[in-house]
């Protein structure tokens, strides 16, 4: 799951994020990745309503997880990723929430014309008064 969206605080709750390193891998098992959900949950004062919705953001959380680790290998980044209160939400899930809908990245298409004054402008700029 990509995640595109700033869900994961820069640098922040370093102490959740201590992995075994195995060379140049990081490894969390399911136990160690549970213990790390279950803290998160009491520290985000996060409760689920319904049958299996824990389990399902426990996925969602190990996902997320993952991809701050797989990022934070690397090293020349400028800045590292920890989690913060949005980690049991897909990317989806927080833009909806939070950004108003899924955004769509769009390109902005100009056309220009060269004016009498000889210089460039854009066609539908409102005329000088």
């Amino acid at each position: 799951m990509a995640i595109s969206f700033i869900s994961l605080a820069l640098g922040v709750t370093n102490f959740l994020v201590h992995p075994r390193r195995h060379g140049n891998k990081l490894q969390h098992n399911e136990g160690e990745a549970r213990k790390m959900y279950e803290r998160w949950l009491l520290d985000n004062e996060k409760n689920y309503n319904g049958p299996g919705e824990k389990e399902r953001r426990f996925m969602v959380f190990k996902d997320n997880l993952k991809l701050i680790e797989t990022h934070n290998l690397v090293s020349n980044r400028t800045y590292e990723l920890g989690l913060n209160q949005f980690a049991d939400l897909t990317d989806d899930e927080y833009q909806s929430i939070y950004l108003g809908g899924k955004v769509e990245r769009t390109s902005l298409s100009l056309e220009w014309e060269w004016d009498t004054s000889n210089r460039y402008r854009y066609k539908e700029a409102v005329p000088a008064l």
